[in-house]
């Protein structure tokens, strides 16, 4: 009787468990349907990992962008146009850069971003060290992984920026 009372006490307290739980798949399978329409080359368990690396939030430094660029008070986006910034060592003075805030060493780190009706757009990670003034290729020998899109003129290349670029899918 005592086994029975302890199996069903154990039973019932693992249900909100399990409920919670259920949720949380529920959430991020719904948060993959959207990407497999995108993906018809990635594989469900791929996008799954790739989720799992989420970085909840990310917000713009000011002090890096470049002077042409405007952050909102969210520090989330940014746009053209043109404004008198002063001059500072972590500002980018010929690329239209800006870098994120928050900064890692190590570990898998993955972003949804929005680029609106942009047709030419880069994006990627780059090393605090990175040269940021003058003129400077953006490639892994200068510091910058970054991937970017070219519709321009009806190109529609998606590539690494290599050097030499390497076109990708």
């Amino acid at each position: 009787m005592v086994a029975f009372c302890l199996t069903l006490a154990l039973s019932i307290g693992a249900i909100p468990l399990l409920v919670i739980q259920w949720k949380r798949m529920d959430a991020m399978e719904r948060k993959l349907e959207p990407m497999e329409s995108m993906s018809r080359e990635v594989p469900k368990s791929e996008w799954k990992w790739i989720l799992s690396s989420a970085v909840d939030s990310l917000s713009l430094d000011l002090d890096t962008a470049h002077p042409r660029l405007t952050l909102p008070v969210d520090e989330k986006r940014v746009r053209r146009t043109r404004r008198d910034l002063p001059d500072n060592p972590q500002r980018f003075d010929s690329r239209r850069c800006v870098l994120g805030r928050e900064g890692f060493t190590s570990g898998r780190h993955y972003w949804e971003l929005g680029v609106g009706e942009n047709t030419f757009w880069r994006l990627g990670v780059s090393r605090e060290s990175a040269l940021r003034k003058g003129g400077f290729s953006i490639t892994p020998q200068q510091g910058y992984w970054t991937v970017g899109w070219d519709g321009n003129e009806g190109k529609d290349e998606f590539t690494a920026l290599t050097d030499p670029q390497t076109p990708l899918p």
